[in-house]
């Protein structure tokens, strides 16, 4: 079983299945969509495969188990720009360093509230809390020697001080990532690197072109409700998307550029405008031209009718409880086993080929099953 991607040519499958039977000398092949076999393992027909590459996002609506291959859009841009965007804020990181920290636990993207509420955000604060330690001999006191000394009301006062310092110490430890002013990482030669504000960015440029990309590949959809099926079921998968806060910052970014407020959209347009909406009655009230620019154009919603008016992730399976920790980044991979037990264990005829098929048909024999 080979998951391909939406922009291979027909050249290059065919290629590859000369490869595997003449090469590789394989008994059976079969190939399926990377976003199809998304589908499969969160078992939903309609959806929205958004997969964060390295380089390159692919997005891909499924409408009834069928990729829409029209509608399919690739953009040249992943997680490497992330990557990219680090590198200026922090001159002095190594291109290894730049990628062990946009892999460590404290590189994350933080929602709005978390940002407002994060060190960063509240004005009150000043300065980086003192991440000193100081012991104080497990709590011992020689009382003997400190009375003896004559500096009996110094020294209690220095070691009260100590004891401050300390407690403040245990605090910052227990702190979240978005309440220190700075954190560390470790990089691959075992190095500890201090990163201040500089961990909670990066990631803007690349949420801003997949949302937008979004919008283009759903608006060519014609029926209006195989788009809200595919706003009802978004999948994003890919390493790229497995930064911290990453899911969250993009299904944030499509439902406040994309969502549709029924009071205020289309059925309230008069029909002297050249809106996306469907059967706009005429006779309606008629807004000001601000509000038709806020409520329409500002949500880029040309080609969506009244749609969407909910996006939501899609929601994973329970029955794989195994994947819970592991990540369902790598989703298309599962889809991919539930899929060859289906095609190469069932009794169904033309689902993959075979070593008789490829012999009287050759590498074209792919495009039978």
């Amino acid at each position: 079983m080979l998951l391909t991607s939406e922009p291979w040519t027909r050249l290059q499958v065919e290629t590859i299945t000369q490869y595997v039977f003449e090469t590789i000398r394989i008994p059976a092949f079969a190939t399926l969509s990377t976003a199809l076999a998304a589908s499969f393992a969160y078992g939903v027909q309609d959806a929205l495969v958004i997969d964060v590459g390295k380089d390159k996002t692919e997005i891909t609506p499924i409408v009834e188990y069928t990729p829409v291959t029209v509608s399919q859009r690739t953009i040249k841009y992943g997680s490497s720009a992330i990557n990219a965007n680090l590198a200026k804020a922090l001159p002095d990181l190594t291109a290894e360093q730049i990628e062990a920290l946009k892999k460590s636990d404290i590189f994350e993207i933080l929602s709005e509230d978390a940002a407002k509420n994060s060190w960063f955000g509240l004005n009150n604060l000043n300065g980086a809390p003192d991440s000193g330690t100081n012991e104080n001999d497990d709590g011992i006191v020689d009382v003997a020697a400190i009375v003896t000394s004559g500096r009996t009301r110094e020294i209690l006062a220095q070691r009260e001080k100590e004891k401050e310092q300390s407690q403040a110490s245990d605090k910052e430890k227990e702190k979240l990532n978005e309440d220190r002013e700075f954190n560390t990482f470790t990089d691959l030669e075992g190095k500890t690197i201090q990163v201040g504000k500089e961990r909670f960015h990066g990631a803007e440029d690349l949420i801003e072109k997949i949302t937008i990309a979004v919008g283009e590949v759903l608006k060519h959809l014609d029926e209006a409700g195989s788009r809200q099926e595919c706003w009802d079921n978004v999948i994003i998968l890919g390493h790229g998307s497995s930064v911290k806060g990453f899911k969250e910052a993009l299904l944030l970014s499509l439902q406040s550029r994309y969502i549709i407020s029924r009071p205020t959209m289309g059925s309230e347009l008069p029909s002297m405008f050249n809106t996306s909406g469907y059967n706009t009655p005429t006779g309606a009230s008629t807004p000001s031209f601000a509000q038709l620019q806020q409520n329409t154009y500002s949500k880029s919603n040309q080609g969506h009718g009244q749609i969407p008016v909910q996006i939501k992730v899609a929601k994973t399976l329970d029955y794989f409880p195994e994947w819970k920790n592991y990540g369902w980044e790598e989703s298309s991979f599962l889809g991919a086993e539930i899929a060859a037990k289906q095609i190469f264990g069932g009794s169904v005829e033309g689902t993959y080929v075979s070593r008789t098929d490829y012999n009287e048909m050759g590498p074209s024999s792919v495009w039978d099953i």
